[in-house]
């Protein structure tokens, strides 16, 4: 596993499991609040990024955005599970 954490006061943390050459996240924090990821969706490379969309154990919908150069992380785009599950 591997993680990283980007040098603001709200940092975002991100574990990683590798398969070969490539990361895949399995959980992620801000602010110390902690998610697990159930399932990654899609990944794909940027011209100076990696991006995955991730869902998580509680239905939320994430892109995060991966800067190898400076080894930080971001979050792109958030999307929160509906209450009646749309």
């Amino acid at each position: 596993m591997t993680a990283s954490r980007a040098g603001r006061a709200n940092s975002l943390y991100v574990e990683c499991r590798r398969e070969g050459s490539t990361l895949v996240p399995v959980r992620f924090g801000l602010s110390g609040s902690e998610r697990e990821v159930a399932e990654v969706l899609d990944s794909w490379p940027g011209k100076d990024h990696l991006y995955f969309k991730l869902r998580t154990t509680d239905g939320d919908l994430y892109i995060l955005r991966f800067d190898a150069a400076r080894a930080e992380w971001e979050i792109t785009v958030f999307r929160a599970e509906a209450a009646d599950g749309r």
